[in-house]
């Protein structure tokens, strides 16, 4: 199980029964972290930043290279998701608040083709994946006056929250 852990700029790796094995930090990174995907073929963890930054770690947490996007966003649209095709291995899609951008993992920096909501006349909606995988988990953190509560949360599955 990959976590990432945007408040520590990392990410936790898990065993089956949650015990914990290793953490990453993203110290290379500019920018807030705000997505991650792992690649099936090799186990590389790909991480997408605000800069549009994307960075590849390798499946013993060093990072392997790091690729800035060169799509030019509108006004106000943001990265927001980062997912690799369930069908060709090469194929990534990274998700903004206005497009969806297909791209080669082997040549991120350039897109091979988008889908933008403006050119199919669509206005006033949000992009979202409809996220089905079982092996990511995203660690939230709630603050409150008296406590703090950290919290697993993987999608489709239960909500695991534990006390710091």
């Amino acid at each position: 199980v990959y976590v990432l852990d945007k408040e520590d700029n990392g990410y936790k790796v898990y065993d089956r029964d949650l015990n914990w094995v290793s953490t990453t930090y993203t110290k290379h990174t500019s920018g807030n972290l705000i997505d991650m995907d792992i690649d099936k073929s090799n186990d590389n963890v790909y991480i997408l930043n605000t800069a549009g930054g994307i960075f590849r770690y390798d499946d013993q947490g060093a990072l392997v290279t790091n690729y800035y996007l060169d799509d030019i966003l509108d006004t106000n649209e943001t990265f927001t998701k980062l997912r690799f095709s369930k069908i060709d291995d090469d194929i990534l899609y990274v998700l903004t608040t206005n497009n969806v951008y297909k791209k080669f993992k082997t040549k991120l920096s350039k897109s091979i083709g988008a889908f933008r909501l403006s050119d199919s006349l669509i206005a006033n909606e949000t992009l979202s994946f409809i996220d089905t995988m079982k092996s990511i988990c995203y660690l939230e953190t709630i603050r409150t006056p008296s406590t703090q509560v950290r919290m697993i949360v993987s999608v489709g599955h239960n909500i695991h929250r534990y006390h710091i």
